[in-house]
């Protein structure tokens, strides 16, 4: 979907409207999933550098997440078996393998790819760069998440269209964007699993029999993770920074030509 918005100048209106609905409803049925394996994994790293003690007093909390999780792996499978989603998949298998029409009033679809390509990525290197001067060490989560989204639409730009441009130039520009991507969504994770794990501690706390060390070590886990997550702005700010450095900078004016000209939006 994040690919497909890009694209709205060369697609139908209606198609990418219609598959940007249904990939955003996907979206939304993958992601319980996807964020109980992530709080899952971080579980098990945690425990890397815990006593067997500590492990087994949080044993409630893994029972909880596994179980969870569980439950949510068997809802998306039952999404996959959904007449919706094998319409989707068809569908949009079908519109890929349809033939291109020789004419179209479509403004980009007749155009060079080079040109296309270009223009899109610069204009989102400038949105990127743009959008990222205004953060600051008390930008709002929910900012922080727009931020990183807007990386990942420069990132599959730049993939999408990788083969048209010098290797040498192209991969660590791809690099220094995947990194500034990866920093932001780790915030966006750990606003997720303390929003879980806060969750799971009320549940767990209602729950008879479970010991006030076990509450504790659970507490002692989100505080952990609020301090992480402070720590991680620090290093988004200097992610954000490297990115912005002059030597980038003169890597994207030495591939994209046009990076100076007045480039439409799109």
């Amino acid at each position: 979907m994040t690919s497909l918005t890009q694209f709205r100048d060369i697609l139908p209106k209606r198609i990418v409207r219609w598959y940007r609905q249904e990939f955003a409803w996907l979206g939304e049925q993958t992601g319980p999933a996807r964020d109980l394996d992530v709080l899952l994994l971080q579980f098990d790293q945690e425990a890397m550098g815990m006593t067997s003690d500590k492990i087994k007093l949080l044993d409630p909390l893994k029972g909880l997440i596994e179980q969870k999780r569980s439950q949510s792996h068997k809802e998306l499978k039952d999404v996959f078996q959904t007449t919706r989603y094998l319409r989707l998949m068809g569908d949009w298998c079908d519109y890929l393998a349809t033939p291109v029409p020789v004419h179209t009033n479509l403004p980009d679809a007749e155009r060079p790819i080079i040109t296309v390509g270009t223009e899109r990525i610069v204009w989102m290197y400038k949105q990127v760069r743009r959008r990222g001067k205004k953060l600051n060490g008390k930008s709002a989560v929910a900012r922080l998440h727009e931020f990183r989204k807007d990386c990942k639409k420069l990132r599959y730009l730049m993939i999408f269209f990788e083969d048209l441009y010098s290797s040498k130039l192209m991969q660590p520009l791809i690099k220094a964007v995947t990194k500034l991507q990866d920093a932001f969504g780790t915030i966006r994770d750990l606003e997720v699993q303390q929003r879980i794990l806060k969750e799971f501690h009320s549940a767990l706390t209602n729950e008879n029999g479970l010991s006030q060390d076990s509450l504790g070590e659970i507490e002692a886990w989100e505080r952990k993770l609020k301090r992480h997550k402070r720590k991680l702005r620090t290093k988004c700010a200097k992610q954000l920074s490297s990115f912005d450095r002059p030597k980038n900078q003169a890597r994207f004016r030495d591939l994209f030509s046009v990076l100076h000209e007045g480039n439409r939006p799109v």
